[in-house]
């Protein structure tokens, strides 16, 4: 039986994933971090007040047998400087608690960002927290999710904004780039499996049912709030290079780098193999019933 300490529980990701891992009966325990506010309550959670810069003590007698690190900082509304040292330390405090409370295994929520050929100040931080648990001596998992969608504020919510405000929605490159997004009660379900997992891989990616081109995605988008947008494409290049020169110089903008990056690079990936193993049917973007934000 596992007890589990998961960071970020109080997340979008992270309330789906404790909602997911109280179901299995191979968990016994799980050991969440709050500031302030309990989402919701079950016989299995222990809420443990505190933060990333002062994780608290495990209750007495109890024995953590993995760690799951979905804490971060995003790139909304943060400065990009703030994001990459946050990131970074944060997981060398996670790194060091484990050491601490002498559990074996940690497993990192990073992102598919961190294939970017453009990366900005997130997906560096991603790189280099995956490079800091490699080096750690434990034993590591790496969960790699892509664009992650549902009920609640995610990856969709800023571009839904360009589509409920704007004239036009801008696009960076032709369009034509493909994303995957996955639903965030996938993603809960898939992580659930892969961290009891004994011979799972090191690294996973996981991505949604079918790749879509980013010119689609805004078109679905847009059927939700009942608008049909008009879509400008603009030059990744100029955009991008212009963005990453204002971040250098600590200036938040309402779009960083990396999201036009994002925008402009192919990011899906192939989940028939682990959809097979851990015998989960995907939720296709494309569905109209589904919670999309």
């Amino acid at each position: 039986m596992e007890t589990v300490f998961i960071t970020g529980g109080t997340g979008f990701i992270g309330r789906e994933l404790l909602r997911e891992m109280v179901k299995s009966e191979e968990v016994k325990i799980i050991l969440c971090l709050y500031r302030s506010i309990i989402p919701f309550m079950d016989k299995k959670i222990y809420w443990l007040q505190g933060d990333m810069d002062g994780l608290p003590d495990v209750p007495d007698g109890v024995k953590v047998t993995k760690i799951i690190h979905c804490a971060a900082i995003m790139e909304r509304g943060n400065r990009p400087k703030s994001i990459y040292k946050s990131n970074i330390q944060w997981t060398k405090n996670v790194i060091e608690f484990c050491r601490k409370v002498e559990c074996k295994e940690i497993i990192l929520f990073s992102s598919i960002n961190v294939r970017l050929k453009h990366c900005g100040s997130y997906a560096k931080s991603k790189r280099a927290c995956e490079q800091l648990i490699r080096e750690s001596n434990l034993r590591i998992k790496i969960i790699r999710p892509a664009l992650v969608f549902g009920k609640g504020e995610n990856g969709i919510t800023s571009l839904m904004n360009y589509i409920q405000n704007l004239p036009v929605v801008p696009v960076f490159g032709d369009g034509h780039a493909k994303e995957q997004p996955i639903y965030v009660k996938d993603l809960a379900k898939l992580t659930v499996k892969y961290v009891l997992d004994a011979n799972a891989e090191e690294v996973v990616e996981f991505c949604g049912k079918e790749p879509m081109e980013y010119d689609e995605i805004v078109q679905r988008l847009a059927e939700q709030v009942g608008k049909a947008p008009r879509i400008i494409h603009l030059p990744f290049t100029l955009f991008y290079y212009g963005l990453y020169v204002l971040e250098k110089m600590n200036i938040t903008l309402p779009i960083s780098a990396e999201q036009v990056a994002h925008i402009a690079e192919n990011l899906s990936c192939d989940m028939h193999d682990i959809c097979e193993r851990y015998q989960i049917s995907l939720i296709d973007f494309r569905e109209d019933d589904v919670e999309i934000f």
